[in-house]
């Protein structure tokens, strides 16, 4: 009758109007699932990881006064996923996240981190020299260094021996010298290797002082892990109750989080 009228420009206008310009801002790739499964996360899957907010706040505090932050955990908790997928998202701009495990070469693997990130050369300067040089490079970039020793035991379960490990340590427990300087240190650890790393004389004030427990998160955060990504990617759960079956039939469990994900 006359009213009908075909035209592209009413799409464009309402796409410009009601879409966000921010490629980051609740876009999700179809591609993409919305559950990681057993993977552990990184800060690439910030925006599908839930339920440790508080946590991650509370840590970032804790980096304040902390130069060296110990992650303890039972196997499964989710400990380099909260440090990777939230801890690091949450820190402020100034920082810059350089991720190591220990390896059979502990030492080695760290300054091969260090160097491919671009905080070392070419030349290979002494233990003692380290820390001072990348205290100086992060004042003159003008950026705090934050060192992320993921999986820390495996300086107990790869061969190392025992004076590498306390090279290790003492070189760990340098980089982190002061809360002044502009460099932080984590670990992460699995819970029953705590007394072990204790055996390591210098860290044992920073395992007493500076230690986060990631324990289990609640029933309410679970819940959240549950449904939100899902809720992100645009899909709802049928029938409705099946997220709090989900979480009733875990929530006790040690590997609640593993469970839970899978």
């Amino acid at each position: 009758f006359g009213f009908e009228r075909h035209d592209q420009r009413p799409w464009d206008w309402l796409r410009q109007t009601f879409t966000s310009s921010d490629p980051h801002d609740d876009a999700f790739d179809e591609d993409r699932a919305p559950y990681r499964g057993l993977s552990s996360f990184t800060p690439a899957d910030a925006d599908v990881f839930f339920g440790r907010e508080r946590e991650a706040v509370a840590f970032v505090n804790r980096l304040r006064a902390h130069p060296l932050v110990p992650v303890v955990g039972a196997s499964g908790a989710g400990k380099s996923s909260f440090v990777q997928a939230r801890v690091i998202p949450t820190l402020p701009a100034i920082f810059r996240a350089v991720t190591a495990r220990p390896s059979a070469r502990p030492v080695a693997a760290l300054r091969a981190r260090l160097r491919a990130e671009g905080w070392l050369g070419d030349d290979e300067p002494s233990d003692a020299a380290l820390p001072g040089e990348l205290r100086e490079r992060a004042a003159k970039r003008g950026q705090l260094l934050l060192i992320v020793i993921d999986q820390f035991e495996e300086l107990f379960t790869l061969g190392a021996d025992g004076d590498e490990r306390l090279r290790y340590a003492t070189l760990l427990c340098e980089l982190s010298r002061h809360a002044d300087d502009p460099i932080r240190v984590v670990l992460t650890m699995r819970d029953d290797f705590l007394m072990r790393a204790q055996t390591l004389a210098p860290l044992r004030a920073h395992l007493m002082s500076g230690l986060e427990l990631l324990a289990t998160p609640s029933p309410t955060d679970l819940l959240r892990i549950v449904i939100e990504p899902a809720r992100r990617a645009g899909y709802a759960f049928e029938p409705t109750e099946l997220p709090l079956e989900i979480v009733q039939a875990v929530a006790h469990e040690p590997g609640a989080l593993t469970l839970v994900s899978f």
